[in-house]
């Protein structure tokens, strides 16, 4: 196989898992001619969005499944598409089978979910700008100088928001990716030995009479292009005008971008990598 099985097995599980939720939003039940939605609307709800508000504290509005489950919903077909698109093409190239590009996936997912709450309750203010006023609120709360910080947007709606997608985890496999790609890097120029994982052996074996300076040469292509991903998430994080554009939309849409989510599912992935890689497959 072009994979090793358990890879195969993943992507399969990926997709399967995932399909359910899509037919059942937007009356993609109706378009097929389903009698009913194969989930519920209010399971949805309840289980396949991780929606949390910032105040008057910072409360988990769905159940503590979201927080792995929410992974497995997409807003719809394009956006459920494009995801998978990403997680078949990095899973392939990463072949790590499916227990360990299983943990990959979901521990990005869930790091991506806790890295979008930090954002959005923590470092931007109440008119959703990156400020340091929520950050000292915290530091000073229950002292005689604590500065009445809001949460974000709240003078304009409900601080509520939601998280959909699975887009955390397939930015985890990105920065796994990155990191091999460093360690490659790293072994042509110190000329030691690559991975011991199997998988990776296999994809080494393709490339053992490439001339090493071509070689890295593709190497550095690879990696630029996972750090110009990685930067266009910070950018958008950053960007001034991102505040503006969510209180344009009602129901604070825009947090369903995930930018930080992103963020946090790469830097999940490239740490995880390292780590896993000191315990051959």
């Amino acid at each position: 196989m072009f994979v090793q099985d358990g890879t195969a097995l993943f992507l399969v599980a990926a997709v399967g898992l995932t399909v359910p939720s899509l037919v059942s939003a937007n009356g993609n039940w109706q378009r097929l001619n389903l009698a009913s939605p194969p989930v519920s609307p209010s399971f949805t709800k309840r289980f396949f969005l991780f929606s949390y508000k910032t105040e008057p504290s910072l409360t988990l509005l769905s159940e503590r499944e979201s927080l792995v489950m929410y992974m497995f919903h997409h807003l719809d077909a394009s956006h459920w598409l494009g995801n998978m698109c990403s997680i078949a093409a990095s899973a392939a190239l990463l072949d790590l089978g499916f227990w360990r590009t299983s943990l990959l996936f979901v521990g990005g997912g869930i790091s991506g979910a806790i890295a979008h709450v930090c954002e959005w309750s923590l470092i931007r203010d109440n008119k959703g700008h990156i400020s340091s006023d929520p950050l000292i609120s915290l530091w000073l709360r229950g002292t005689p100088y604590e500065v009445p910080v809001k949460g974000l947007f709240s003078g304009l709606f409900p601080t509520t928001y939601s998280l959909a997608g699975a887009s955390a985890g397939a930015f985890a496999l990105t920065g796994a990716e990155f990191w091999l790609i460093c360690s490659a890097m790293r072994s042509i120029l110190t000329g030691s030995r690559g991975s011991n994982d199997k998988g990776r052996r296999r994809r080494s074996a393709r490339v053992e009479s490439q001339d090493p300076n071509q070689r890295l040469a593709d190497l550095i292509v690879m990696g630029a292009t996972r750090l110009v991903t990685l930067g266009l998430q910070v950018a958008a994080v950053l960007e001034p005008g991102a505040a503006d554009l969510a209180t344009s939309w009602p129901g604070s849409l825009a947090q369903n971008v995930g930018h930080s989510a992103h963020i946090g599912g790469f830097l999940f992935g490239f740490v995880a990598m390292g780590v896993l890689s000191q315990f051959p497959q």
